[in-house]
């Protein structure tokens, strides 16, 4: 039996417990990359999307705004755009392109990443927490990690459903989570209808959206979309006269806000986000939901993305809202004014017999109701806006009494100084630059936060909801002049009043005693 030297036997020693302690290491840190369940089923929120009876979106809940989009109904130039910009050689690789890799190695990631398409998106579902800045941190850290869940990934999903997980995963910014979203935010158009100069701009996106945002910096926008189309012309996509062309086209943003507060009937999808809910929770009498996923649990209107239709028609609807506003904006809310002139100013915007001890009860609760007031006294975080319950009492380096935000949501550690109820008081009677609402549109203005109470209670108010006779469906809902200033629903919360079903009682009295059908008569009180 041959012996094995001792030398070679002094090495073993010495190196066994370096390549155990290595291998504990890359177990304690490649020990968390997610089983192959999340793989096969990475978690995502998609947004649910309220249509009207002929197909409209009338708005959306979420906490992502993100729509799902199949690799097939992706045109086929964002798809090219994406593959000649991030990843050239996407279709010959399996997750990993070791030429990039070896391009990044040598010039230290000055010249590209080196990461395939891939790779960004485990990235985007997996390894985000892993960012590091640093070259070799992410060489040595965190690249590994990617390179492993890409080719996991690859093993899973086909070439075209890597890409639509992809662009479905990608944060656009402004309220814009996925491509489908992306195209509806930023030009008002499904992903399927993007042309090629808007497809080079999304792509061109991908490589820094809170860089290359198109509300702040269009013009390197632009600049970015127009190398992603030079990228096109280099991989065949595009001929060079094209490009020229596209290239001297603007952008062409049509953008449109998403937020809860807007879109259309946003009163109504109010209601309906509370029946929704309701519905969804509703169980039979084993404790089952009668309306359930394939698991059993019950459907998140926030995260599962449902499709809702309604009986709302989007044309009546919009008709409604148009009436509303023209109705009071015009000479109702302008003979109001005239009135209110009139007025004495103790009572002022509400009639003479109001009691003044009720007057200034209203006016009392509307200033405890603002989130001016809310904030002085330790109710509301000026950063981020959450409430009491993440809010601490503590103390300022001077002794002053003072508010710190305990939120994780960008509140963390904000300290501001307290204010007692009288304090807050004689700040609501200075005058400050603030917006306040008008039927004409939001005015920048300097008022005192009192005066500007007593404003908004002099604004008119009303609601209209039709329903057709036949079926009871609701065909249009306007609960109040504009959702993101006034929640109050005239429809849905307010009290039925006698209203126009006292017409035809004095109408025909004043036919009976002579008045014409076209007779007028001014809207103000008349003392007989």
């Amino acid at each position: 039996m041959k012996r094995i030297p001792w030398k070679l036997l002094l090495w073993l020693v010495g190196l066994g417990p370096l390549i155990g302690l290595a291998g504990l290491v890359a177990l304690a840190w490649l020990g968390d990359l997610p089983a192959t369940e999340a793989l096969a089923n990475p978690k995502t929120d998609f947004a649910t999307r309220v249509y009207s009876l002929d197909g409209k979106v009338l708005g959306s809940y979420y906490t992502e705004n993100r729509s799902d989009a199949r690799f097939e109904t992706l045109p086929p130039h964002l798809v090219d755009a994406l593959i000649s910009t991030e990843d050239a050689r996407f279709f010959e690789h399996s997750g990993i392109d070791f030429i990039g890799l070896a391009r990044a190695i040598a010039y230290m990631g000055k010249r590209g990443g080196g990461s395939t398409v891939t790779q960004q998106l485990a990235k985007l579902l997996f390894t985000d927490k892993y960012e590091t800045t640093s070259f070799f941190e992410r060489a040595l850290l965190q690249k590994p990690k990617e390179w492993i869940l890409a080719s996991r990934l690859e093993r899973h999903y086909t070439k075209q459903e890597i890409i639509a997980l992809y662009f479905n995963r990608y944060d656009f910014i402004n309220q814009a989570v996925g491509i489908e979203s992306a195209a509806n935010v930023y030009f008002n158009k499904s992903a399927t209808e993007l042309n090629v100069q808007e497809s080079a701009m999304l792509v061109g996106m991908l490589k820094n959206s809170a860089l290359y945002n198109p509300l702040r910096r269009p013009e390197l926008v632009l600049g970015r979309r127009n190398v992603v189309l030079s990228q096109m012309v280099k991989y065949g996509h595009l001929d060079l006269e094209q490009s020229d062309s596209l290239q001297a086209q603007p952008l062409g943003l049509q953008f449109q806000r998403v937020s809860h507060d807007e879109g259309a009937a946003p009163y109504f999808r109010e209601t309906l986000r509370a029946e929704l809910k309701t519905i969804l929770a509703e169980k039979d009498d084993d404790g089952n939901y009668l309306l359930a996923k394939a698991d059993g649990s019950a459907y998140d209107i926030y995260r599962d993305g449902l499709r809702v239709v309604t009986t709302i028609d989007s044309r009546m609807q919009s008709y409604a809202e148009k009436a509303v506003n023209r109705h009071l904006a015009g000479e109702l809310q302008a003979s109001f004014n005239r009135d209110l002139k009139d007025r004495p100013e103790e009572v002022a915007p509400f009639f003479e017999d109001i009691d003044l001890e009720v007057r200034q009860a209203i006016i009392d609760v509307a200033i405890r109701d603002s989130d001016r007031y809310k904030k002085g006294v330790g109710k509301l975080c000026p950063s981020c806006n959450r409430p009491s319950y993440y809010i601490s009492a503590t103390t300022l380096p001077d002794g002053r009494k003072a508010y710190e935000c305990n939120s994780g949501s960008g509140g963390r550690g904000y300290t501001w100084a307290a204010r007692t109820d009288e304090e807050m008081r004689e700040l609501f009677r200075k005058p400050v630059e603030m917006k306040v609402f008008t039927h004409k549109g939001i005015v920048d203005t300097v008022l005192s936060p009192l005066d500007s109470i007593l404003h908004r209670k002099a604004i008119l108010h009303a609601g209209l909801v039709s329903v057709e006779p036949a079926t009871g469906h609701i065909k249009a809902w306007v609960g109040g002049i504009d959702f993101k200033h006034f929640k109050y629903d005239n429809v849905g919360q307010s009290r039925r009043q006698v209203g126009s079903t006292f017409k035809p009682f004095v109408y025909a009295t004043a036919l009976r005693l002579g008045a014409e059908p076209c007779d007028e008569f001014p809207n103000q009180k008349t003392c007989i």
